[in-house]
């Protein structure tokens, strides 16, 4: 989950070194970060960007979360740190639109039925 991810880079980020995993990003299939949005990432979105950044355009990547696009600047504190992401998460990505769901809405605030 993303809070297990949290907790593990800033171990390595209060250590200074790189966490080991980073190097097998690149060499997985497929990666799932869930639960992205309960919890904030201010103090680590650099390093959650290195995260997103090793096994770009290796890797399947997928990232299912409650908060729009336009919110995950919140996320990561930093609107360019979320932009960086959103960038790499978006180059070659084929995003579903679903539709449904509690917090599915439209752009003009309606409830989608």
């Amino acid at each position: 989950s993303a809070e297990e991810l949290v907790n593990d880079l800033m171990a390595h980020e209060i250590s200074n070194r790189p966490p080991a995993f980073l190097d097998t990003l690149s060499r997985i299939d497929l990666l799932i970060i869930d639960e992205l949005g309960i919890l904030p990432f201010e103090t680590i979105g650099a390093l959650f960007f290195k995260v997103i950044s090793k096994p770009y355009e290796k890797t399947s990547t997928i990232i299912p979360s409650n908060k729009p696009f336009e919110e995950w600047g919140e996320i990561f504190a930093y609107d360019v740190v979320a932009a960086a992401i959103l960038d790499r998460l978006f180059h070659h990505a084929t995003l579903p639109d679903t539709g449904k769901g509690l917090s599915a809405e439209r752009n003009d605030g309606e409830k989608k039925e």
